[in-house]
């Protein structure tokens, strides 16, 4: 029996290829649905300072 020259992994089958893309949309609706949970309950920032438009003596 000849021995090939190089080995050739077998293409993984229909079902692994369908896992993977479940798994990766999966993956991708998590991060996103995390990103906007955390987004939505960040509060605004305050101020820096005290406002300069009210200081000015009129």
């Amino acid at each position: 029996m000849p021995v090939p020259d190089r080995l050739v992994a077998p293409a993984p089958s229909r079902a692994v290829l369908r896992g993977l893309r479940l798994f990766r949309w999966g993956a991708l609706a998590t991060v996103v649905s995390v990103a906007l949970g955390v987004h939505g309950q960040a509060e605004p920032a305050s101020p820096a300072g005290p406002d300069p438009v009210a200081q000015v003596p009129t």
